[in-house]
């Protein structure tokens, strides 16, 4: 599974060999990337928003997106998966 997250995170354009036995992961899009990597900075919903200059609801929104796709509930998770990927 951390092979795939690593995968799904770096946007990769080919999934493993054996799609059967890999869960479907869909990559993020460059914005989940970007609100990705703020919060692993550590940053709350609110300063992203006024950050990227968006709504709080929208940086929700691709929250919840975020960890659905990657099968995560935390930004703790989140954190530690971006992190192990660098």
């Amino acid at each position: 599974m951390d092979a795939l997250t690593d995968l799904v995170i770096a946007d990769a354009d080919q999934l493993p060999d054996h799609p059967s036995t890999a869960p479907q992961a869909r990559a993020l899009t460059s914005r989940e990337r970007e609100i990705a990597a703020l919060i692993a900075e550590g940053l709350p919903n609110r300063q992203i928003a006024d950050r990227l200059g968006i709504a709080k609801r929208t940086v929700d929104t691709h929250v919840e997106h975020i960890y659905s796709k990657l099968g995560i509930s935390s930004r703790v998770q989140l954190t530690i998966r971006l992190r192990s990927a660098q």
